[in-house]
């Protein structure tokens, strides 16, 4: 029997229903504006598959001579709109891929609804963000940098996230002895390769211009490489190695103990030590010159430093160390001693009648890159690894100016 009173519960479970009702009609509604307005929306996109062969870099000098002059493209970065178009950000950085962009713009196919309508944005990826930085940061390592924040000097990456985006706002200056890296080589340095790769690199001897030896990931733990290393003439600018460097995944501890960085590069020191010792030595018993190198190498693996390595045979732990000068190798011994190197095998006879009259400037060479190698993981090198949250390098990233503020992220619940 009814008593004309008003149901109260039921009236606020009625309320409740058309709360929640219209907040889902809202934040549908919502959410179907967002899709119709990004449907109209244009975010160019910077993307590493789509960047030119070649050199990331041209320094525009406008000059036939123009690889003989110094590059003029590193400065320091401007706060400001729209800020990857500063001197010291993207535009400027890999400005072949920026030029193509502005000739034959791409444009991002599906603009995430979350991608906020305040500002301006370019969607671009993981790997260019790191190529970026494998071009800026400049070689003198500093206590102040931190790799896990991606914080080296005047190279910064920042990064923010808003629901499933990831932003980052970069800056750096170009370091000019990067200015002849071309894709493929950053590539493939980002993959892990030694700091070392270049697809070509010149010897000592000047005229010798080779190959690197390292033509898949199964060769960055043989000792071609270090080799090359040994070989390479530091006079080259462009042949340094990268003030940070990369390691095949899987393959370096997330904090290495002291001195033990750089595992697989380290394991070609070794591969080349038990390589010699193994492999060459026994057909060479008497040759002070490979038993001196088999003591330096073990010293550089055990002591992990190029300190106190002694010198008993005709050459020292670095080519300026040398008196009377070592003589060069040849190009074709170059290309020997590396293919060997990398094959680890016992030798045949050809290879021994091939080794006897270089063997002098081959251990040299493998000492030399040995040394190289070690004092840079000890001194120089920092290992360049992705944030988690950044997943695969063909992730995309959005790049945020200096001026834009993202809005907070939504409540949840």
């Amino acid at each position: 029997m009814s008593t004309g009173a008003p149901d109260w519960a039921m009236g606020a479970v009625l309320l409740t229903l058309g709360i929640f009702g219209a907040k889902l009609l809202y934040t549908a509604s919502s959410d179907k504006v967002k899709s119709i307005r990004n449907t109209h929306r244009r975010v160019i996109m910077l993307s590493w598959a789509g960047m030119p062969n070649g050199r990331v870099h041209d320094c525009q000098t406008g000059s036939a001579p123009a690889q003989y002059w110094p590059c003029h493209h590193s400065r320091h970065h401007e706060k400001a709109l729209k800020c990857w178009e500063s001197p010291s950000s993207l535009a400027t950085i890999l400005n072949r891929a920026w030029r193509l962009s502005e000739r034959d713009p791409r444009y991002l196919d599906d603009v995430p609804i979350q991608l906020p309508f305040s500002g301006t944005y370019i969607c671009t990826d993981v790997r260019t963000v790191l190529a970026f930085i494998v071009c800026t940061v400049a070689e003198n390592k500093s206590s102040s940098w931190s790799p896990r924040h991606l914080s080296f000097g005047t190279t910064r990456v920042s990064r923010e996230r808003l629901g499933p985006l990831t932003f980052c706002r970069i800056q750096g200056q170009f370091q000019e002895r990067r200015s002849r890296l071309t894709k493929s080589e950053l590539e493939r340095l980002l993959d892990g390769y030694p700091p070392w790769y270049r697809e070509t690199f010149t010897t000592r001897a000047g005229t010798v211009r080779l190959a690197f030896p390292t033509v898949s990931e199964a060769d960055i733990s043989r000792g071609g490489w270090i080799a090359a290393v040994g070989l390479m003439d530091v006079s080259v600018q462009s042949q340094a190695p990268l003030a940070v460097y990369t390691c095949p995944a899987g393959s370096e501890p997330e904090r290495p103990a002291f001195r033990s960085n750089g595992v697989v590069f380290r394991s070609a020191v070794a591969r080349c030590r038990d390589h010699i010792a193994n492999n060459i030595q026994p057909h060479f018993p008497a040759d002070v010159n490979v038993a001196a190198a088999v003591v330096m190498l073990e010293h550089l693996m055990v002591e992990k430093t190029g300190s106190g390595i002694p010198s008993p045979g005709r050459f020292g732990p670095r080519w300026s160390d040398s008196v009377p000068p070592l003589p060069h190798l040849s190009g074709p011994d170059c290309r020997f001693v590396m293919k060997n190197l990398n094959g680890y095998q016992p030798l045949d006879a050809t290879d021994v009648a091939r080794y006897g009259p270089i063997l002098l400037p081959a251990m040299a060479a493998v000492v030399h890159g040995a040394y190289e190698v070690v004092q840079y993981l000890k001194d120089v090198g920092v290992e360049l690894r992705a944030p988690p949250e950044f997943g695969s390098l063909d992730n995309e990233v959005f790049l945020k100016d200096c001026v834009t503020v993202l809005p907070p992220a939504p409540a949840k619940g």
